[in-house]
C-alpha cells in the first residue's frame, strides 16, 4: 500500500522544528544505520534543512527533496495542472541534462510561470541529472 512507501523510523516529539529533527537523525544514525553516503528523501520543511546543516561530515549523509512533495508545491501554487505535472515528473527523474531540457522546454510552452519557478528551485535537490 501507500504507493511502496514505508517509514524507516518515526518519533513522537513535541513539534516539527529545528531541535526535534536534529534529535531524530542522530537517533537515526545511532540506532538504525551508521552507513556512510545516506540520501535523506523528505519535504522541504525549514526544521529538516536546519538538521541537515548539522549532518557530521564523517557520516557522508546528503539530502534531496521528494519529487511527489516538490510536485505538490507546484500544484499549490499554481493549480492542479495534470500535463504540466507529469511533464515536471519527467523532467525530474531525468538523467541525461538533454532529455530534462527537452520537458522544460515543454512546460515553458505550457506554462511559462511554472517553468520559471521551477528552474528557480535548486536543480541538484530534485532533478536527477543535476544530483551527482
Amino acid at each position: 500500500g501507500n504507493l511502496s512507501i514505508f517509514p524507516l523510523a518515526f518519533a513522537l516529539v513535541e513539534g516539527e522544528n529545528n531541535l526535534s529533527w536534529a534529535w531524530f537523525f542522530d537517533q537515526l544514525h545511532a540506532h538504525v544505520t551508521q552507513r556512510m553516503g545516506i540520501t535523506i528523501i523528505s519535504d522541504r520543511h525549514a526544521g529538516i534543512k536546519h538538521a541537515v546543516r548539522g549532518f557530521p561530515d564523517e557520516w557522508g549523509w546528503t539530502w534531496r527533496w521528494c519529487i511527489r512533495h516538490f510536485l505538490a508545491n507546484f500544484q499549490h501554487k499554481f493549480g492542479k495542472k495534470k500535463d504540466i505535472r507529469d511533464q515536471l515528473w519527467s523532467a525530474a527523474v531525468a538523467h541525461q541534462p538533454k532529455k530534462y531540457e527537452q520537458k522544460m522546454k515543454t512546460i515553458r510552452q505550457i506554462h511559462r510561470a511554472g517553468a520559471v519557478w521551477a528552474e528557480g528551485q535548486d536543480l541538484h535537490m530534485w532533478t536527477f541529472h543535476m544530483d551527482n
